[in-house]
């Protein structure tokens, strides 16, 4: 909760300070994203349910976020070989990105080459559809 409590006020250097203590704490990436992104992430719908805040101050915990979650996969510099390929959009309708862009790039901490198409992509475009 406290990374929460740390986006949601707009404190950006405590938030990255609680991403930074669980990789120094030897969690993985896959950990930090389960424990504490995605957790925030469900608060913050909640939020947006409740229209407690206003869409300014809605819309900062999800910026925040964006920006700290690009920093740590930018600092974890994996050099894994991309051998493998995953495409990856979001369908017609589905205006949630932030998940999937993080489970991007968890995909491409893990090796694989990940092409992170369009949102509103329609299925019927896709191969096998």
């Amino acid at each position: 909760m406290k990374y929460f409590n740390a986006i949601k006020s707009g404190n950006n250097e405590e938030a990255d300070a609680q991403i930074m203590k669980a990789q120094g704490q030897s969690i993985t990436p896959d950990e930090i994203y389960i424990s504490i992104f995605q957790p925030s992430a469900y608060e913050i719908g909640q939020l947006w349910k409740k229209t407690s805040l206003g869409l300014g101050r809605n819309m900062l915990p999800v910026r925040l976020s964006n920006v700290i979650w690009a920093n740590y996969i930018h600092f974890l510099n994996q050099s894994n070989p991309k051998i493998k390929n995953w495409w990856l959009g979001c369908v017609d309708r589905e205006y949630h990105r932030i998940g999937l862009r993080m489970v991007a790039d968890l995909f491409e901490q893990d090796g694989w080459n990940v092409l992170y198409m369009v949102l509103q992509f329609q299925r019927k475009r896709l191969p096998g559809w």
